[in-house]
């Protein structure tokens, strides 16, 4: 049987990385969840999008060095307790409960935030509304609703209403969101099965999914009213944003905004060491600064990485920091 433990130690294993796993109570706001945890230094905590769980940040939590790295499970996805979000009246303050509850448990005043997705949504909700525990936010994909992006639908990643354990629904997910086959971790395919069995997977992805549709998200005039340093690393294949998603963020954002060359929606899924110099670096200059403070604006290169296998991999040009 595959189950979710099993699937995520060979992911781990494959990455190189051997996190500690414990659980911890967020009352109000989707009760018990998971947290994934590396290395030691400023805290970072990581917020996964939909249809995934903390463990999709294994192959990042490898290469990022000088960091404790926290990957948290939303409430409805890995071992978090089931949650239907049509119970939920205000999304943003649900988010925010969450997130800054994920925070407090920890023993932390204050973190930075890097989400992928919806949580990229949640981190920028978090930022606004709770902004003495956010010292920066880094955007690794496209965020969910913010600045005109889409959120994620079952059909956007399977091409049917619901997502199934079939044949082939894994590779064909990861191809939907961008990403090159020959780039994947061993024992990838089997995590994304493991992750999508979980009891209520389905129900929380739906909910969730409709409830984020409907939230307002967060506009590029909301995005530049927040103090604190935000970084974006968009992947040129990612299919929830296009050049001028980056354009729009760029013009309103303190921190280097990044055009990630042959990348999909999650980048470190085509470039690990890439986006962990990225974040490491963009981390580095916040990691003094107060909750709410600002950082000196940078460009940063975007690696184009060797293939996993030499032979069918695509070739492509290098991105570069947005235009200002």
């Amino acid at each position: 049987m595959n189950t979710l433990a099993d699937a995520e130690g060979r992911v781990a294993v494959a990455c190189g990385v051997t996190p500690v796993e414990y659980l911890v109570e967020i009352p109000g706001f989707g009760g018990r969840t998971r947290v994934l945890e590396s290395g030691s230094g400023p805290a970072v905590l990581l917020l996964h999008d939909l249809g995934t769980a903390a463990s999709v940040w294994l192959p990042l939590m490898a290469r990022l060095d000088g960091h404790r790295v926290l990957a948290v499970d939303l409430p409805g996805f890995g071992q978090a307790e089931p949650t239907d979000y049509r119970t939920v009246s205000y999304l943003r303050g649900f988010a925010v409960g969450f997130v800054h509850g994920v925070v407090s448990a920890l023993g932390l005043d204050a973190v930075a935030l890097a989400g992928n997705g919806v949580g990229g949504l949640w981190a920028l909700w978090t930022a606004a509304d709770r902004a003495e525990c956010v010292r920066a936010i880094a955007l690794l994909g496209a965020p969910a609703c913010t600045a005109g992006t889409p959120v994620l639908t079952q059909r956007k990643l399977t091409g049917r209403p619901l997502i199934g354990r079939r044949s082939g629904v894994s590779r064909d997910l990861w191809t939907r969101l961008g990403h090159a086959a020959d780039r994947l971790p061993d024992g990838w395919a089997e995590l994304t099965e493991a992750v999508s069995a979980q009891p209520e997977y389905e129900t929380a992805f739906g909910t969730l999914s409709r409830a984020t549709s409907g939230s307002g998200g967060f506009g590029a005039t909301d995005l530049g009213r927040l103090a604190q340093p935000i970084c974006l690393l968009l992947g040129e294949r990612d299919p929830l944003a296009r050049l001028e998603t980056l354009g729009t963020i760029a013009d309103v954002i303190s921190g280097p905004a990044i055009y990630a060359g042959a990348a999909g929606h999650l980048p470190w899924l085509d470039n690990e060491q890439g986006t962990a110099d990225v974040l490491g670096a963009f981390l580095a200059e916040t990691d003094s600064a107060p909750a709410s403070g600002r950082a000196d604006r940078a460009a940063k290169a975007w690696p184009v990485p060797a293939p996993r296998s030499a032979s069918t991999a695509p070739v492509a040009d290098p991105g570069a920091s947005a235009p200002r």
